[in-house]
């Protein structure tokens, strides 16, 4: 079906507009009925662009009605109307603001008439392309929350999981006979309170822990020692977290480790797991014991690992 309709009864010359579209050899198509008959619809029901050309009818209003109608079923067709000079000015507004992209007074001036159908059937064009991309914006977005939300569900079982892992763990480390696995951890920090506590923390585990004030030494430990964990604090005097665990990670020299930092500053946490660190794990510090014992029933459960 072409582009251009032009709508009235048959024999209605429509103030000259079919003259002027083949003098110009613009291909339309007639349709000898009205806009507002039922039969309309059916006539444009296969297609979804292009420019209606009616006369206008005000009597009850019906050409807007018909247009709202007609436009709720194909919202990028385009209307124009044929108007006389008898219309109230106030029912053209209202033909605009229901949707009409343009009128043309009788007798329809050449050039003013086909350019304003071509530009309709412009606009028309560009709704449906318009729509279009916000069809598939919707459906990218309604793609993406799905996704966000089954993520978030996942991360929920995750975060829940791992909350009764370690209730698990602190069942166990309150029996007198349980025993982790064989782990070698290595400690580093330079408070000796904190080289303490954990240490015997983990040693009251069964694990096998060696402790170092800084890094530089600690470096020779970790060859000799071949620590499964590295626990670090992120501020050391001379070389800090991120550089020791850089010099363990990009060394073939050095065993495999999985190494955490160990920080009270939460603002630098996504820093520490950035992918230009070689960090694996951060985990911040806790004044209470349950935060301390959380650390260990990790590391005894095998988590960090």
């Amino acid at each position: 079906m072409e582009k251009i309709i032009l709508v009235g009864d048959e024999g209605d010359d429509l103030g000259g507009i079919a003259d002027i579209l083949l003098r110009h050899n613009d291909s339309f198509e007639r349709c000898n009925t009205q806009i507002y008959e039922a039969g309309f619809a059916d006539v444009i029901s296969e297609i979804d662009t292009g420019v209606i050309v009616s006369r206008f009818s005000d009597g009850d209003l019906k050409s807007i009605k018909a247009m709202q109608l007609l436009r709720k079923k194909r919202p990028c067709l385009s209307f124009v109307f044929i108007i006389d000079s008898s219309i109230d000015f106030s029912i053209i507004t209202l033909t605009f603001n229901e949707g009409a992209h343009g009128v043309i007074s009788e007798p329809a001036q050449p050039e003013i008439t086909r350019q304003l159908i071509h530009q309709a059937v412009k606009r028309s064009e560009l709704d449906f392309g318009l729509i279009a991309i916000a069809k598939e914006l919707q459906r990218v977005n309604e793609s993406n929350v799905r996704r966000i939300e089954s993520q978030e569900h996942q991360l929920s079982k995750a975060n829940n999981l791992s909350d009764r892992l370690e209730r698990l763990a602190y069942l166990l480390l309150s029996v007198k006979d349980f025993s982790p696995r064989d782990v070698r951890i290595l400690f580093v920090s330079s408070s000796s309170y904190q080289r303490n506590t954990f240490t015997k923390l983990f040693e009251g585990l069964n694990f096998e822990v060696k402790s170092e004030e800084n890094a530089e030494q600690a470096l020779e430990i970790v060859k000799s020692f071949t620590p499964h964990i590295v626990i670090s604090d992120l501020e050391l005097p001379g070389m800090n977290g991120l550089k020791f665990a850089s010099e363990i990670k990009e060394n073939p020299g050095f065993p495999q480790v999985h190494f955490v930092i160990f920080t009270s500053n939460e603002g630098k946490v996504d820093y520490i797991l950035s992918p230009q660190t070689r960090v694996d794990d951060c985990i911040i510090k806790s004044d209470d014991k349950g935060g301390v014992y959380k650390l260990v029933a990790q590391v005894a459960l095998g988590l960090l690992n």
